[in-house]
């Protein structure tokens, strides 16, 4: 984890403000990964997750993915949760 304080808090504010417009979007849950919230990171995305959730082809990255699939709101949203 390499952030401030701040930015931790800023971070876990727009997860916990965005988880439903998350669903909305992906139709599931916001994936969370736990270590960062443990460690004292707040809420984060479990990116590892999130790839085997939207079943990211090998060919394509998963923020290529997101944007085709989704378009660039979902992308900005996933890049303010990690």
């Amino acid at each position: 984890m390499n952030g401030t304080l701040e930015e931790y808090k800023d971070r876990d504010q727009y997860f916990k403000d965005h988880m439903k417009r998350f669903r909305t979007i992906f139709r599931f849950a916001a994936p969370r990964d736990f270590v960062v919230y443990i460690a004292g990171g707040g809420l984060s995305l479990d990116v590892i997750l999130l790839d085997e959730l939207l079943h990211t082809p090998d060919s394509i990255s998963t923020r290529d993915y997101i944007k085709l699939t989704y378009g660039d709101e979902a992308v900005e949203m996933v890049g303010k949760m990690i």
